[in-house]
């Protein structure tokens, strides 16, 4: 298990606005993104999750993918 950091920004990561950001833990960098995903969604089902970038972060680890 692993903490992984998430961000969702509005356009490109450390380029745009940060929208949301949160800590979860995780088996692996995959499960990470997609607790985090889940979570966002939850948090905010008014959000067209299709227009936001998330970007996971973790154990030298890196994975962008738009949501």
């Amino acid at each position: 298990m692993a903490i992984f950091y998430l961000s969702v920004w509005q356009g490109v990561p450390q380029q745009s606005d940060l929208i949301w950001e949160a800590n979860v833990l995780a088996e692996n960098i995959e499960d990470g993104y997609r607790i985090g995903k889940t979570r966002f969604a939850v948090e905010h089902p008014d959000k067209d999750l299709k227009r936001y970038t998330m970007v996971a972060t973790g154990d030298s680890v890196e994975k962008s993918i738009s949501v």
